[in-house]
């Protein structure tokens, strides 16, 4: 598994396994709610549309 192989830190809520040193009362992940998440998507998007000469 690449949680335990690499550490790599899942989205799940529930990981199956978690990953090495990781205590979920000590180290607080945040994770944005999609209210908070979508006003800056279509903002952020343009501008880097923008700077990256993507879809122009």
């Amino acid at each position: 598994m690449s949680i335990r192989d690499q550490g790599n830190m899942p989205a799940l809520k529930n990981p199956p396994l978690p990953p090495n040193m990781f205590d979920t009362k000590v180290n607080k992940l945040w994770i944005p709610d999609d209210g908070s998440r979508m006003p800056l998507h279509d903002k952020w998007l343009e501008e880097w549309n923008k700077i990256y000469g993507y879809r122009q």
